[in-house]
Formats: structure tokens, sequence, C-alpha cells
């Protein structure tokens, strides 16, 4: 059951226990309310009216424990323990393969870094991260052992071969009735993926040589340092740049692996402040 229903006079009105029925227009607007800092006493209305449709009036004649009560439910939905990220998921007859952060590129890495600067809402990010990591894949190539439902037509599937992926592109709008509870697993999947890069290479992200300082626990949107400056307003695009010597090595670079970019930039900066530290 991902909902429960309460009546209030002759109305009854539907709260949600779960986000995978939720849409995502209407789970971008709870959450914004949600991590915004208005105090609790005043957006429980506003949350439970958007989550339920109730109106104002039926509100006010619950008891602020009740409220409370209502509130707490729907914002334990979104803190709850998030979905594993799967490898395959189906929308009707389609089928889409997740790609590997190995097989990412330095290309892959800037738009992912364009996605993070372009909202502070995860729930608008994460379709945008969906277009990058998820491709279509033939289905003869996998042999299905079970699915589990992850949104409005959408199924994850658990398989045992493995799979090949289009080059074709994945269009945001195909994943757009996707569960809220699976696009914030997305999103953090890559925020944690993101945190790793920046503990692998500490001299890059402690460096500022992207903008910032990387990931940690309370900055999840990896919003990244607003120091005036090249490489904050530009990001990765700064990066890249400095590396390299022309338009043909950065076309070159922006298509090798993210982990291999990563290590060269690590060197120069290394190498850098060697030569720096002679003179």
């Amino acid at each position: 059951m991902n909902e429960y229903e309460i009546k209030i006079g002759n109305n009854i009105y539907k709260i949600p226990t779960t986000l995978i029925d939720l849409p995502v227009d209407l789970g971008k607007k709870i959450h914004s309310l949600l991590s915004s800092e208005i105090p609790d006493s005043v957006k429980e209305k506003q949350v439970l009216q958007l989550a339920s449709g109730c109106t104002s009036e039926d509100l006010n004649t619950l008891s602020e424990k009740d409220i409370n009560v209502l509130f707490c439910g729907i914002k334990k939905a979104f803190n709850r323990v998030l979905l594993p990220v799967f490898r395959i998921i189906k929308k009707g007859k389609k089928y889409y393969g997740l790609r590997m952060f190995k097989d990412l590129t330095v290309e892959d890495f800037i738009y992912m870094d364009y996605c993070f600067r372009s909202s502070n809402n995860p729930l608008d990010v994460a379709p945008m991260l969906m277009v990058l990591l998820y491709r279509k894949t033939p289905k003869r190539l996998m042999y299905r052992l079970k699915s589990a439902k992850i949104g409005l037509g959408f199924k994850s599937i658990l398989l045992i071969k493995n799979y090949k992926l289009s080059k074709e592109e994945s269009k945001e709008d195909e994943f757009k009735n996707m569960g809220c509870d699976y696009l914030l697993s997305i999103y953090q999947y890559v925020v944690s993926w993101r945190m790793e890069l920046s503990e692998k290479y500490p001299i890059i992200f402690e460096n500022g040589e992207q903008g910032g300082n990387g990931a940690t626990e309370n900055d999840q949107k990896l919003v990244f340092n607003k120091r005036k400056s090249m490489a904050s307003r530009w990001g990765w695009y700064d990066v890249i740049n400095s590396v390299c010597s022309s338009k043909a090595d950065i076309d070159l670079w922006s298509k090798k692996p993210i982990d291999e970019f990563m290590v060269y930039v690590s060197y120069m900066i290394q190498k850098r402040r060697e030569e720096q530290q002679k003179q």
C-alpha cells in the first residue's frame, strides 16, 4: 500500500506513504518545501495540501498533533532508505541499460557538472542524470529473473547476462514518469561516486581546480565554491582548458575516460607545484 486515506467531514484525502506513484512535478514542489528554511510549523500545512489536495479549511479542523503526524509521514517517505540502482530498467517494450562510471568520459563529466549546477532540487537534476546513465539495450540480450515497480510504468529487471548499450542518447522525456524515490536514489548514487572521486584525487578538488572542494555529507548538492574566478564560473571547462594547449587537445581529452583525465590533471598540478617551489 503506497498511501492511506483520511476522512475530514465528507471529504476523503489520500496521503502518500512512498514516492513510487508520486508525480515528479509534485515531488519537486514538496521536496523544495521540505528543504526550505521555512519553520516546520509553517510548512506542515503547505506540504499536506500539496501531497493530498486537502483544502486549507479542512486542514484547519485537524489538531496540531494530527497535522504533525501526517507531515512526518510524508517527510519520512522522502528520507527513507534509498532504493538500489538497477542495471536494467523497463518501460513498456523498451529496455534501458546502466552505463558504468568507468565508461564515462570527460565530456560526460562536464555534462554531469552542468546538471548539478542547473538546480538545487535533486528531482530536477536526477532526470538529467538518467539521460546520461541509461541507454537503450536490445531485449534479446537479457535473461529476466524478476521485476519490481520503480515508477509509473517502470520496472526494474534483474539479469544474469551481460548487455550491450545503444550509442543513441536517451531523452529526458523518456524518464518523466520515473518514481520520485528512484530518482532520488539515482541522485545519491551519482553524488556518492563524485565524493569518491574527490577522495581518490584530492589534489584536484582541494586545489579548487574545478571550482570547489567536492561533495561533503552536508553538501550533497555539490554546490561549488562561489569564489569569483574562472574556475568557479566555468567549472570543469576551466580545468580541461588549463591542461590542453589547443582545441585539438580539448577534443581529444573530452573523449577520454574520466579516471585517465583525473590522473593526468593530478600529475600536472603536482608538477606545477614542484616547479613553483624551485623558483
